[in-house]
């Protein structure tokens, strides 16, 4: 619904029914129009709503491509750090001295950044074709080493695949940013011409999409305007579809998990607004529409980046415990008798897991997690029911 002609202020709606209307009836009164700048009667008489929906639609389209590349990128780190887990594992069985152990890195936490993570996995296999042309015994098997490359690769490849949809994504973004800009200089030119043509309170204006004097404030209404919907963090950018009634919005965040305390970050007309992603933990983003009628409900979007490895993993008087982990909501402990094969054991938001120990060694790792973002393991705990009296 257009209700004013404050365009700046303008929907994506409201945006989309004044260039539709310009399109369909510019025609009609152009005649009238004496003396209007040739770019802006070009622009008028040409397809102002189409150019606009189809920005739009590419807008849309980037950035929905974008987050997919993002997420399969994180599926298939996912899959390389479980191949660096198995390789850890074997070195541990192969590698009877710390030198060797660590000359891999394997002794090291595995990274949180993900350019870190891939650092990594390049420094194993590396180590491992080092010690091969020198022809030290023992090394990683020739299996294990294509399961790491492959993962590593696929890892990369669709790393780069990502890099090049956020590319993508902003290109899309920013012309619609100027396409955005520059229908709002030819709105403003045109409007004061049809003024200056017929006064501002002609019917004439409502067919090429603008509010008469009279009509200045209609339909605004004084109740506060729905809550924002599709809110979306991606690539440091938080955007969400404009509100029909709302003039402006309100946006806050927090990287407290509880959301104890919250900073604005901006007020204003905008749909879209760049916000700081912590390396790790996580962050909550919180919208807010408002017109003269007062602010919506809140609508509040939550992602977590990263979270730190538990600390002081060990097994205390029958109860395996952990140092909590900001902003973690499950605690995983898995158990191996091999330390290659590993079973889920627990996965609750907990950090003292009650446990009994059955007869034999077995070995225990632990990692914290939120959804689908998980930690690193910690050090492998190995626990002989004979040393526990069981």
């Amino acid at each position: 619904m257009i209700r004013d002609n404050a365009f700046t202020r303008d929907t994506l709606a409201g945006r989309a029914e004044r260039l539709d209307l310009i399109q369909q009836f510019f025609g009609d009164y152009s005649a009238e129009l004496i003396g209007l700048p040739t770019t802006v009667a070009t622009w008028a008489n040409g397809s102002p709503y189409t150019d606009f929906t189809t920005v739009r639609t590419q807008r849309a389209m980037e950035e929905g491509e974008s987050e997919d590349a993002t997420a399969l990128f994180i599926q298939k780190l996912e899959s390389l750090r479980k191949e660096y887990q198995v390789a850890r594992e074997i070195a541990l069985d192969l590698f009877q001295t710390d030198e060797r152990f660590n000359a891999y890195g394997f002794h090291l936490p595995y990274p949180l950044r993900q350019e870190d993570q891939l650092h990594r996995v390049e420094l194993v296999l590396s180590e491992n074709t080092k010690r091969i042309a020198a022809s030290e015994t023992p090394v990683l098997p020739p299996a294990m080493i294509t399961r790491l490359q492959n993962a590593l690769t696929e890892a990369m490849d669709s790393d780069d695949a990502r890099d090049e949809e956020e590319r993508d994504a902003i290109n899309a973004r920013r012309h619609f940013i100027t396409r955005w800009n520059e229908d709002n200089k030819n709105l403003r030119t045109l409007y004061r011409w049809c003024v200056m043509t017929w006064g501002d309170d002609d019917v004439k204006l409502n067919f090429l999409g603008f509010v008469r004097s009279s009509q200045q404030g209609q339909g605004g209404g004084t109740n506060p305007p729905d809550a924002v919907t599709n809110l979306v963090l991606l690539n440091g950018i938080l955007s969400w579809t404009a509100v029909d009634n709302a003039t402006s919005y309100r946006v806050a965040i927090t990287p407290d998990a509880d959301q104890a305390n919250w900073t604005e970050i901006y007020s204003g007309s905008d749909t879209q607004v760049p916000v700081p992603e912590p390396l790790t933990g996580g962050i909550h983003c919180r919208v807010e529409a408002r017109n003269a009628g007062g602010y919506s409900q809140p609508t509040i979007i939550t992602k977590v980046f990263a979270l730190d490895t538990p600390q002081d993993f060990n097994f205390i008087s029958g109860n395996f415990v952990c140092s909590s982990v900001n902003w973690a909501n499950s605690y995983n402990l898995e158990e191996s008798d091999n330390q290659t094969d590993w079973n889920l054991m627990w996965n609750q938001n907990t950090t003292s897991i009650p446990h009994t120990v059955k007869s034999g060694v077995w070995h225990y790792r632990l990692r914290a997690g939120y959804g689908s973002v998980y930690s690193a393991y910690t050090p492998t705990l190995t626990l002989d029911s004979s040393q526990l009296g069981g």
